[in-house]
Formats: structure tokens, C-alpha cells, sequence
């Protein structure tokens, strides 16, 4: 887990998960992914993102691993699939009906770099 502050507040944090064991082509998933409301916008997401996955990648390379797929579900409505597509290069593979409080897509970065 990796946390953002903002004059000692929490203001976002993420979580990764490694889903595929100790393989050499690991697949990992952007388990969350949350801003606080008052911070929303401002990039912290993306931030989070772009300085966790490194840090995330070279602890794999520890263990004789790289990256080859990155997911992430999230609500079929939630403005963070740009963001997702953006920072991660990840696409819609499919959506799944009514699964929590809504519909959810399950979004792939596929091939992605060590």
C-alpha cells in the first residue's frame, strides 16, 4: 500500500496485487485506487499510479519477476477509466452486470514493460 499526503493528511492511497504467484511474467492488479473527495482532480491519482508501479515493478525484479499484464475493475461509470487508459494504457475487455452496486468493466493493460 502507498499513501498521499497533503500537509500530513491522507489523501489517497493505492494497493497492488500480484495474481499470477511466483512466476517470471507476473499479472498484477490495481486492487484500489482512492482519492478523498476534497483532493479529487488535482492529479493525485495519477501520481499515485506513476510513482508506486515503479517501486511496485522493482520489487518484482527482486524476486525474478517483470510485469506482463496490469488489470483493474472498476464501476462502469467512474470517470477513472481515463485515467487508467492513460497512465496504465489499459483497455475494456468486458463488463460485468450489476455486480456490486452497478455494472463494472474489468479494464487490461496488456504486455506491459519490466
Amino acid at each position: 500500500m502507498f499513501v498521499a499526503e497533503t500537509n500530513d493528511e491522507i489523501t489517497g492511497y493505492i494497493i497492488w496485487l500480484q495474481k499470477s504467484g511466483f512466476r517470471p511474467a507476473a499479472v498484477l492488479e490495481l486492487e484500489q485506487l482512492a482519492v478523498s473527495p476534497n483532493f479529487q482532480g488535482q492529479g493525485i491519482g495519477r501520481k499515485l499510479i506513476n510513482e508506486s508501479l515503479p517501486l511496485v515493478k522493482k520489487q518484482l525484479l527482486l524476486h525474478g519477476s517483470t510485469v506482463k499484464h496490469i488489470w483493474v475493475t472498476t464501476r462502469a461509470d467512474n470517470f477513472a477509466q481515463a485515467l487508467y487508459k492513460k497512465t496504465l494504457g489499459a483497455e475494456i475487455e468486458t463488463t460485468i452486470k450489476n455486480l456490486y452496486s452497478a455494472d463494472e468493466v474489468l479494464m487490461i493493460a496488456r504486455n506491459v514493460s519490466g
